[in-house]
């Protein structure tokens, strides 16, 4: 074909390829309006990092070894990119991603997450808690950590699980007290009930990634005793992260379910994205309450 002729019809050709690829994609979203994820660094000097401080995410043994001059631990996890095959422009795609739920320290011993993420006693014994899988500072990934940020689950101290009513959580208790991160507080059952269109905060682990903080998140609706329904940018991994009022810094839930897939196929350029929806369309993500937790770990907690 001739070269002029080919290309003055490349655009049209393009045009072609894009409409086919959207005529076919049907995008679940979890992504709600703007990707409001952040990463520490980015926060400068927001008290939030304080709340990101309590956040623990949850590693399986064999995604954490020991043996390090200095008492280091390595945490196994490729970058997000090579583990679920996404587009070099989504965000945070060069990061590690190895944690496969999120929690939240409640007491100095105990660990706030969601009931599904830790469903037996083998499990939580076969379960590592690792605080500070953050990036802190600008293209600094938590490669190595100190073994005194690495916590054991020892037992299962309260657990519920119901697919029917999202009261989904699990309180788990550390092998031993932790004294450089700060409990958070759970608000009390008059206060952890954020109106319709309020704000509301997420702290967690998206896809196994170092901890992200989500301040643009909206309550949708809120008439369930049990649960109410977020915009939070949530994912895989996110299972489990602490829902904040942002007033007040207390927890007012823990995320537990949202859309069933989290990626659509770009087959432009042969990988996956994430799936986004405006901020007042689709199902939006459920967050089990938990404001009856402190009655219920009365007499297991240190503060």
């Amino acid at each position: 074909m001739n070269k002029s002729i080919l290309q003055s019809i490349m655009p049209v050709l393009v045009l072609i390829q894009l409409a086919s690829a959207s005529a076919f994609a049907k995008p679940l979203p979890v992504i709600y309006g703007n990707d409001d994820r952040k990463d520490l660094a980015d926060l400068g000097d927001s008290p939030l990092r304080t709340l990101a401080d309590s956040t623990v995410a949850l590693f399986k043994d064999r995604d954490v070894s020991s043996g390090f001059l200095g008492g280091g631990m390595k945490l196994r996890g490729g970058s997000f990119q090579k583990q679920k095959n996404v587009c070099s422009f989504e965000p945070f795609a060069d990061q590690p991603a190895g944690a496969f739920c999120s929690g939240t320290l409640i007491a100095k011993n105990l660990v706030l997450t969601a009931g599904h993420c830790i469903t037996t006693e083998a499990q939580c014994r076969s379960t590592q808690l690792v605080f500070g899988f953050d990036v802190a500072e600008k293209d600094v990934y938590p490669l190595r950590m100190n073994r005194s940020q690495v916590y054991r689950c020892s037992r299962i101290i309260a657990r519920h699980e119901d697919d029917h009513t999202r009261r989904d959580f699990a309180v788990i208790e550390l092998d031993r007290d932790v004294m450089d991160h700060a409990p958070v507080k759970i608000a009390a059952p008059a206060d952890a009930n954020p109106a319709v269109g309020s704000n509301v905060v997420m702290i967690g682990h998206p896809y196994g990634l170092p901890t992200k903080v989500d301040a643009g998140g909206a309550v949708r609706s809120a008439e369930d005793p049990n649960y109410f329904v977020a915009t939070t940018d949530s994912y895989s991994g996110s299972s489990g992260s602490g829902v904040f009022d942002p007033q007040t810094h207390e927890i007012v839930g823990i995320l537990v379910s949202g859309e069933e897939e989290d990626f659509i196929f770009d087959s432009l350029n042969h990988c996956f994205v994430s799936k986004r929806c405006s901020v007042d369309a689709c199902g939006g993500e459920k967050v089990s309450r938990v404001s009856f937790v402190p009655a219920m770990i009365r007499k297991f907690a240190r503060y």
